[in-house]
């Protein structure tokens, strides 16, 4: 895709596309990955390319799993960390979910783009834990960003009326257009000097934030809460709609307090997730080439207890396999990743792939050349 914009909006496909409401299922306990457990595998697509997967879990705590999912033939690269973390309310639960991520494309001149989404993925909200009947539903905000281009979108999700709606703007930084240079006045005495100061200081507050221009209410009242600052005269598209569903692009600038919004806008629809199809990883390592950490060995016989629906051995097994583990890290308590290394080159703390392809002479030997 040659338009930048473009680029940032399939970002912003691959983000609301994955919110769907069946990924919000929780009926099952989760596995606690041990330290040092690592997962690889290979996506085959129906293109003819492959996607390559590897995940590890780098922290004991607070709880780090670290991965990169990788298409050469398609130069897209996801690269991300997971950690949970729980805040208990009066009858909800909030499950935040931090790390982030970070897509690289690799465009046809060879050039790589970055966007980074330092949230990741949104926050879960359990509602009518104890009493009621129960909700889960997306809450919080993202924000994508890309360095090379000065395009940025963020989004904040709700839940109202029944429906798990997502809310956002597009802009870009580059469009801010520079101050122009004021010409110079006689020389006044300090109060007056003050005032102007004052007053001048409270019209940018206003202008740019919160204030008279652009001061929302009602149903865009939303506007007013986004996380990362921005000038609102850059804004080139909102876009909003239901999750799971159909997602909308409104291009053109937000109005200003006052103007009218015109009775039907133009928009064309950015993603309709009931249409996106999901692939899983399809190839994994022969049993012979699995690293003594693999996931499937570590979790082997407690997922077969799972699938033949002997939840009281599968509780047994889970638990054997953790308590292997506390044994363990009574004796050893440190642990240095092997596929991951600590980067804060982008302001957060975040593991990243020490070999990019590391899946070419790999003892998994999942590549295929």
């Amino acid at each position: 895709e040659k338009d930048a914009r473009k680029r940032l909006e399939g970002i912003l496909k691959f983000i609301l596309g994955s919110a769907k409401e069946e990924d919000l299922t929780l009926n099952h306990k989760p596995f606690n990955p041990i330290i040092g457990e690592v997962h690889k595998s290979r996506i085959d697509h129906e293109d003819g390319s492959h996607t390559y997967v590897l995940c590890e879990q780098t922290v004991h705590h607070p709880p780090t799993t670290a991965f990169d999912i990788y298409n050469e033939e398609h130069g897209v690269r996801l690269s991300g960390n997971m950690l949970f973390g729980v805040l208990f309310h009066s009858n909800s639960v909030t499950v935040e979910i931090k790390g982030g991520a970070k897509i690289y494309l690799t465009l046809p001149d060879g050039t790589e783009e970055k966007y980074l989404l330092e949230e990741g993925i949104p926050d879960m909200f359990i509602k009518n834990v104890l009493l009621g009947t129960k909700y889960v539903y997306w809450t919080g905000q993202l924000t994508v960003k890309c360095m090379t281009t000065g395009y940025r979108a963020q989004m904040i999700y709700t839940f109202n009326s029944g429906k798990n709606s997502v809310k956002g703007i597009i802009w870009n930084e580059n469009d801010s257009q520079p101050k122009k240079e004021e010409p110079k006045q006689e020389k006044s005495g300090w109060a007056s000097r003050w005032a102007k100061g004052a007053m001048n200081a409270a019209k940018a507050t206003a202008k740019f934030s919160t204030g008279w221009i652009y001061d929302y209410e009602g149903e865009d009242a939303w506007l007013n809460n986004l996380k990362l600052p921005y000038n609102p005269e850059t804004v080139q598209a909102k876009f909003e709609g239901i999750c799971g569903s159909e997602i909308y692009v409104y291009p053109g600038p937000i109005p200003k307090k006052g103007e009218e919004k015109p009775a039907n806008p133009e928009r064309y629809v950015l993603i309709n997730s009931r249409e996106v199809k999901s692939e899983e990883c399809n190839v994994y390592p022969a049993p012979e080439d699995l690293d003594e950490k693999a996931s499937i060995k570590v979790w082997r016989e407690t997922g077969e207890a799972i699938v033949a629906g002997d939840l009281e051995t599968a509780d047994i097994k889970k638990t054997e396999v953790e308590d292997a583990q506390r044994e363990r890290r009574k004796n050893d308590t440190s642990y240095k990743p092997i596929y991951f290394s600590p980067n804060n080159d982008d302001g957060w703390e975040f593991w990243a792939i020490l070999d990019r392809k590391w899946y070419e002479n790999d003892s998994s030997k999942l590549y295929i050349n």
